[in-house]
């Protein structure tokens, strides 16, 4: 019952998005006909476009995952008007560079906020106290 409900939420939310893009479409086609300036997709990628945010977004993602250090690391893209911010965890110094690196040289990128995390390994024997042991 519970899921059942759970895919309705989501088969409607997903036909509210569809609506929506809908009658967006239909508008600009309106304007366009009165002569109305409107708004398209090949503005300059650094206005703040949603689309061409998604697309610095999926093209970072791509360079992050084939990138041989930045592969396994958890790191998440956020990317709004051109700006890029990276957050999450990485094992070395190296890692955290390369991120920013990788984000600065994607096309429409007007800064990079790098808040990735070094995350401290340590390693622990089984045996804390190893030889360190004291005889009285």
């Amino acid at each position: 019952m519970r899921g059942r409900r759970y895919l309705l939420a989501i088969a409607g939310a997903a036909a509210a998005g569809a609506l929506l893009i809908a009658c967006e479409s239909r508008i600009a086609t309106e304007f366009a006909a009165v002569g109305t300036p409107v708004a398209r997709d090949t503005a300059p990628l650094d206005d703040g476009n949603r689309a061409a945010d998604a697309l610095r977004n999926a093209a970072l993602m791509s360079a992050l995952k084939s990138d041989p250090l930045t592969r396994d690391a958890d790191i998440q893209v956020s990317v709004e008007g051109g700006r890029v911010r990276l957050s999450g965890f990485v094992d070395n110094a190296a890692t955290r560079l390369r991120a920013g690196a990788l984000a600065a040289q994607i096309d429409g990128v007007a800064a990079v906020e790098n808040r990735l995390i070094l995350r401290h390994r340590a390693d622990i024997a089984p045996d804390p106290i190893g030889d360190a042991r004291v005889y009285l």
